[in-house]
């Protein structure tokens, strides 16, 4: 096991064309793609080196990865495989640069989560990826989860990331792994995306902006906002779309009951006229890609009313190390 030591550089070079790294830097134009592949070498036993583009993979020490594969391991469920990763100490570890100390860094955090989990039973997968404009790459692992399919987990302990505290009880990290897009971290018990739902009269006010058109017809607007409750017309919205999509909810870990009214306006002076108001619903998922964001105007008693759904990956608390441009997947 190795020792507990305090970062000094928080960057990866290139050693003798070999791949290492992570990579911090930031990249504004559209990156190339590269579709995610799996190009090791052929595995002559139970342990072995990890090869991109034909050259091995080294560690901080110089020395090559390698993978211990258990033929027993098998896919674990996302709860089992939060499970592991909490207890894991590897995250621990703090990630270190170099000379003159013998380097710890991503390469070594996701090799030594990869060969753990596969003693603890549990499959699992080196990954390594390309960041657009840098030669460094970085490092991470993959688990093919029976009920959220693959899940990327990031262990990279404390000198990577810009958020470093030294009170910190886990650098454990659910990460967000697309071709083209900014590669993203999360603590694992953080919610990872958000739906967010507004209900109000807004548009319908928009098209009255006329002084005399409002003069006219403010006292009917008035009166259907005194006979009507918004927030619970639309909470009982919200209520209802949690349960039409129970199911696909469901694969997200948890969902976190609607809360709050972030929404209330007192518009036009009126201090009752509250047209507007809103709600956040949390959860586990990282991706939701079975919703598309919605908006719809119910006719309430003569009052057309906004109902909007929004979706927004909530990745939070840690920065971007840059956009994907190749995704390598050893298992």
């Amino acid at each position: 096991m190795r020792q507990y030591l305090v970062p000094t550089v928080i960057a990866l070079v290139l050693i003798s064309g070999l791949w290492i790294g992570c990579s911090s830097a930031q990249n504004l134009e559209p990156p190339p793609t590269q579709e995610p592949t799996t190009d090791e070498a052929p595995k002559p036993n139970s342990e072995a080196y990890i090869y991109i583009r034909g050259v091995v993979v080294v560690g901080g020490d110089g020395e090559p990865i390698e993978l211990i594969d258990n033929p027993a391991a098998t896919n674990p469920t996302y709860a089992e495989l939060l499970a592991f990763i909490k207890k894991d100490q590897t995250d621990k570890y703090s990630y270190i640069f170099g000379p003159p100390k013998v380097a710890y860094t991503c390469g070594d955090f996701a090799e030594d989560v990869h060969n753990n989990a596969e003693a603890a039973g549990i499959r699992a997968a080196w990954v390594g990826i390309d960041i657009y404009g840098n030669t460094e790459g970085h490092a991470l692992n993959a688990f093919e989860t029976t009920d959220m399919g693959l899940v990327f987990i990031d262990t990279t302990g404390e000198g990577l990331w810009r958020e470093s505290s030294s009170d910190r009880d886990s650098w454990d990290k659910q990460a967000y792994v697309r071709i083209g897009e900014a590669y993203q971290v999360a603590d694992v018990d953080s919610p990872k995306s958000r739906f967010v739902f507004s209900v109000g009269i807004e548009e319908y006010v928009d098209e009255v902006m006329d002084l005399k058109e409002w003069t006219v017809r403010s006292p009917e607007i008035l009166a259907w906002v005194r006979k009507h409750d918004v927030r619970e017309l639309g909470l009982g919205w919200v209520q209802d779309w949690m349960r039409e999509h129970e199911t696909e909810l469901s694969r997200c870990g948890r969902v976190l009951e609607p809360f709050g009214n972030y929404g209330a306006q007192n518009m036009w002076g009126w201090e009752s006229f509250h047209i507007a108001s809103g709600w956040l619903v949390r959860t586990d998922c990282v991706e939701v890609p079975w919703f598309r964001p919605q908006t719809e105007v119910i006719d309430v008693d003569g009052i057309p009313v906004t109902w909007k759904v929004s979706w927004s990956r909530g990745m939070s608390g840690f920065e971007s190390l840059g956009r994907v441009t190749g995704i390598h997947i050893h298992w």
